[in-house]
């Protein structure tokens, strides 16, 4: 089939650091049963050994391979850059070092010409390890299908639309991976494409999500359309080279402002949910303190926050009781090993201080 000049599908795919990797992404996604869509290939000051696979492709088939640039760094400026540059009606993404299964765009699709009114299809993938070896985890729904921590999470979010949405609706509700995100260009532009404060990355597809369950009810495809590439050591220090540990808390932080600035008012079910969600973030941090000895009054400090966010929930009040035993009991209570060292956590150091006292001024505020 001879691709049409504009394509009723784009697929954006922002590239930095992958190398080698994106070509097996865009082998996938050259090797789709859905013929009918372009590739918008969205350069965020990608590294000469990308841009020289990047190009290599874009060569071979450059009526369906377009190359954009995006000087500002970071996930949320690259991908809008390729959603305002997309000619399709449909928009897919797909991360660098992702693969799709060959007829996945074509499911997608078919999905939302069949449910006019779904604002998000994605579907469940398999996390794989990185030299593609071993399927890590099978048919995965979300980020972390194991996580008690995100159930609980995602059961908060749903609390944020339970009061204005019907049950039926809210029963295909999931936060989940932009890798497998397919929906209509016009509903991304409606609702603001991805928030630049949240740039460079870390929660903003979540807080994109939120705002598209407005539009319309998600539907997931109950089968694995994705490999998920888990991070080696070189692709891990390339990420965290872009935003460190703690700045993901601050990061956390711009998150949840937006979050309260967009449910807050919407009444008291909205604002106790938006509790619930802080109360299980602040616990899920405090456990990431209570591994240092320079931050066991920290984590201590950030449960007794997550307990007065939501006092009903029992989770919080058992992790809180025992950061009171013998510090050399901690790490087999809390299921770390042993201590790790930075003396930059401590809470007499700058940091600790400005990161307490924002928590406190951000959770005085719900």
């Amino acid at each position: 089939m001879t691709l049409s000049r504009v394509p009723g599908v784009s697929l954006v795919v922002t590239f930095f650091r992958e190398g080698a990797l994106l070509g097996e992404t865009l082998d996938s996604a050259l090797s789709q049963t859905l013929q009918d869509f372009e590739i918008v290939l969205v350069d965020n000051n990608a590294d000469l050994t990308t841009r020289d696979v990047v190009e290599s492709y874009a060569k071979r088939d450059p009526q369906r391979i377009r190359i954009v640039h995006e000087p500002v760094q970071g996930m949320c400026a690259a991908k809008n850059r390729g959603i305002t540059e997309s000619r399709g009606e449909y928009i897919a993404f797909v991360d660098g070092d992702d693969l799709m299964a060959p007829d996945r765009l074509e499911k997608q699709l078919n999905v939302l010409l069949s449910k006019p009114e779904v604002s998000l299809v994605t579907c469940r993938y398999d996390r794989v390890s990185h030299d593609l070896s071993e399927v890590v985890e099978h048919d995965v729904l979300g980020p972390t299908r194991q996580s008690a921590m995100w159930r609980d999470l995602e059961e908060a979010f749903k609390d944020l639309y339970r009061s204005r949405f019907s049950s039926e609706r809210m029963k295909d509700f999931r936060l989940t991976i932009p890798s497998t995100f397919f929906l209509r260009k016009k509903i991304l532009l409606k609702v603001g494409l991805f928030d630049m404060r949240l740039n460079p990355r870390w929660c903003e597809d979540y807080e994109l999500q939120t705002r598209l369950f407005e539009e319309g009810p998600f539907f997931q495809i109950p089968e694995s359309l994705i490999q998920y590439r888990m991070s080696d050591q070189k692709a891990k220090k390339v990420k965290d080279g872009q935003i460190s540990g703690f700045e993901r808390f601050w990061q956390d932080q711009r998150f949840f402002s937006i979050l309260h600035e967009n449910f807050s008012s919407r009444g008291p079910a909205a604002q106790n949910a938006l509790r619930k969600i802080r109360s299980i973030w602040l616990r899920g941090v405090g456990l990431y303190f209570l591994e240092y000895r320079e931050g066991i009054k920290i984590g201590r400090t950030l449960l007794r926050r997550a307990i007065e966010n939501a006092p009903d929930k029992w989770a919080a009040w058992k992790l809180y009781l025992k950061t009171f035993v013998p510090e050399f009991l901690l790490p087999r209570l809390f299921w770390f090993g042993k201590f790790k060292e930075a003396r930059w956590i401590s809470e007499d150091h700058d940091f600790g201080k400005i990161f307490l006292s924002e928590i406190k001024n951000s959770s005085d505020s719900l």
